[in-house]
């Protein structure tokens, strides 16, 4: 098993790939709601 260091980067590479509205639709699709709040909640503060 990976270490959770090599597997973040290795999913990050991976994550690359894909085109980033598919991408964003489909983690969010992850989610649930109030991971979907903390989540909106650091947008609406500018966290990112």
């Amino acid at each position: 098993m990976k270490n959770p260091e090599q597997l973040r980067e290795d999913l990050i590479d991976d994550l690359a790939a894909f085109d980033k509205d598919y991408l964003i639709r489909s983690i969010i699709c992850f989610l649930d709601h109030s991971q979907r709040e903390e989540l909106k909640d650091s947008i609406d503060r500018e966290i990112f």
